[in-house]
């Protein structure tokens, strides 16, 4: 039996959507992220997780329509693409869930510039938009409810698709 050793590098293909993803977080003026950091080098405690991973791990999901950080932490220990963005660093679901809820608006504010971008540049389209969940105290009464096929129309879930 041979064993052989390959690298992520050389695992994930070179036109691979996260090797984009990549490209244009390291393009984007992360200073804001940066600033928020508190450790300080020599002294007791983890080096934190560098906000670009942070930032592309989030992007890479948006774009396949995954929303959830525990389900996003899944996939870095099970993906390809998420592990070769996350490297040799280990992300949990408290982390990816802290971060996207310490930056909201900057994370807005990225994910939007950055999937603009793509889709200036024919690289995704968008297909379907949500709405993001919020529970919405409704004015109506008990009968004049939405049911299942109402709900599902309202609630659909994001999706973008490639053009690589």
């Amino acid at each position: 039996m041979k064993i052989e050793m390959r690298a992520l590098e050389q695992l994930l293909p070179s036109d691979h959507a996260a090797r984009v993803v990549w490209e244009f977080v390291r393009k984007l003026d992360l200073s804001e992220f940066y600033a928020d950091i508190k450790a300080v080098e020599g002294r007791p405690g983890q080096p934190p997780v560098d906000p670009a991973i942070l930032l592309a791990l989030w992007l890479l999901a948006t774009i396949e329509g995954v929303g959830s950080a525990r389900e996003l932490a899944r996939l870095c220990t099970t993906h390809l693409a998420y592990e070769w963005l996350c490297g040799e660093v280990g992300v949990n679901h408290h982390l990816l869930s802290d971060f996207r809820s310490a930056h909201p608006e900057r994370l807005e504010k990225s994910l939007v510039q950055v999937l603009a971008s793509l889709m200036n540049q024919g690289l995704v389209t968008l297909t379907r938009v949500a709405q993001d969940g919020m529970r919405v105290r409704a004015s109506a009464g008990a009968r004049r409810s939405v049911g299942r096929a109402g709900c599902k129309n309202i609630c659909e879930t994001r999706r973008l698709k490639w053009r690589l």
